[in-house]
């Protein structure tokens, strides 16, 4: 059986040079076949624009929109930002709190927040 995984980024990719390790650990996380949910919020919405030109980091959630990760943007932190949902890369869900909540409590979700 699966494991099931709630990763939070919070934080600007651009900023951040551990950030990478992170967005590596869902990607390995996902290939061994377990559920794995991305939340990103607050900056770390940044790099989810198209415009941005999205760095190398990105690259595996732009190639697989229906991969094995599913990534979730915080509407709040977007509005922030100034940032509609037509300026994020394909395969990113926008989502709100209440989804953040509802993954937190999951039972047998481990989540880790970044």
């Amino acid at each position: 059986m699966a494991d099931k995984y709630l990763l939070i980024e919070s934080r600007d990719p651009f900023d951040a040079a551990d950030i990478p390790y992170f967005y590596k650990l869902a990607k390995d996380l996902a290939a061994e076949g377990n559920d794995v949910v991305m939340y990103l919020v607050q900056n770390g919405v940044l790099a989810l624009r198209r415009a941005a030109r999205p760095s190398a980091i990105f690259e595996w959630i732009g190639e697989r929109p229906k991969g094995p990760v599913k990534i979730l943007a915080d509407d709040f932190s977007l509005r922030e930002r100034g940032i509609q949902k037509e300026e994020l890369i394909s395969g990113v869900q926008v989502s709100n709190v209440d989804a953040l909540v509802d993954f937190l409590v999951e039972e047998k979700r481990k989540s880790i927040w970044h």
